[in-house]
Order: C-alpha cells, then structure tokens, then sequence
C-alpha cells in the first residue's frame, strides 16, 4: 500500500465505492483524524503531512455530500490544507538551503494530486447553487496559493483549467441570467417612481 499513491487509491475508491458505503466510514475517518491531530507532536513533521494527506481524501468524499453543513466543513479542511502545503513547503525550501535539495519530493507530490482532485470533485458540485460560495471560496484559495504547484509536471495547467472553466461557467450563468430578465433586467419598482 505504501507503493500505491494517494490520488491513485482516491480514485479507486471514488469509483467503485457507493455513496452508501462511503459515507459510514466518513465519521470513523474524521475522529481518527482528529485523535492523530491531538498527537501531533509524536510525528516528525513530513509524517504527520502525509496524515493531513489522508485527511485531504476524507474531506474530498465529504465534497460529495448533499449536507450544505458538512460540505463548508469540507471546504474549510481542505483551505487549512492548503495552508498546510504553503508552510510545508516553505519550512522544505529554507532547509534545503541554496543547493534546492528537498529530498520530501513524495509528500509534496501526494499532497498536491490529493489537493488537485479534490479541486476536481469541487468543480463537479459548483453547479448546486448552495455550493456556490464555498466552491468559490476554495478556488479563490486555491489560485492564490497556484505557484506552489510544480508547472513542470502540468499540476498548475490542469488547477488553472479548472479554474477558467469554473469562471467561464460563473460568467455564462450570469450572462443567462442577465438575458432571462425582463426589460434588460430593470425591475418593475423602478418604472412607477
């Protein structure tokens, strides 16, 4: 299993796993999640990142729920995630120094596919309008957190996709909406004055 990744063993169970069978497992996970949390300080810090890893493909199945509460909850695991990669890999580059050895390469590429798909997952329930703002919330995270993904490995590539998509489909909703309106969108109130 160690073998095995984490975006890979997410995609796996994401597709041949039901909603049914998933959602059992999601409290069983965030408890021990949080017992990990609370012993944090037994961990060396690159473990204890591969944990939040895990934690990242708990919140990413929680994205799939149709709970407004637990999707925000969801959200906001996966911002502190990435607040998390951000530290990670600023406490990585000051201890490789100038020779830019970080021998944590593993960690950090789980971490971001985890990160990334999880964007995937959040993009396919934007279209739910009580998604909205929490979707949007991550992304705006999210962009403003893109250059700590690797371009070399078309990670940045596929996260900006994601992101003029979701933009261009925010956009073209409003336009639809704009054009729905009556009269160019002015209300009726506004002609009796």
């Amino acid at each position: 299993m160690r073998n095995r990744t984490h975006a890979h063993l997410y995609t796996h169970t994401h597709t041949h796993t039901s909603t049914a069978v998933r959602q059992p497992l999601a409290a069983p996970l965030r408890q021990l999640f949080q017992c990990l949390a609370a012993h944090r300080d037994k961990f060396a810090a690159e473990h204890y990142f591969e944990v939040g890893t895990w934690a990242v493909g708990e919140a990413t199945f929680q994205l799939l729920t149709d709970d407004s509460y637990a999707f925000a909850g969801a959200v906001k695991r996966l911002q502190a995630s990435l607040v998390d990669l951000e530290m990670f890999v600023d406490r990585a580059e000051a201890a490789a120094g100038p020779t830019g050895d970080m021998n944590l390469s593993r960690p950090l590429v789980e971490r971001r596919a985890a990160l990334l798909q999880a964007m995937e997952v959040a993009y396919t329930q934007a279209p739910k309008t009580w998604t909205r703002a929490s979707v949007d919330a991550l992304f705006k995270a999210m962009q403003d957190r893109r250059l700590r993904f690797p371009d070399s490995d078309d990670m940045r590539g596929r996260l900006d996709a994601l992101t003029n998509a979701l933009r261009s489909k925010r956009a073209a909703n409003a336009l639809n909406a704009q054009r729905s309106k009556p009269y160019g969108g002015a209300s009726f109130s506004s002609w009796s004055s």
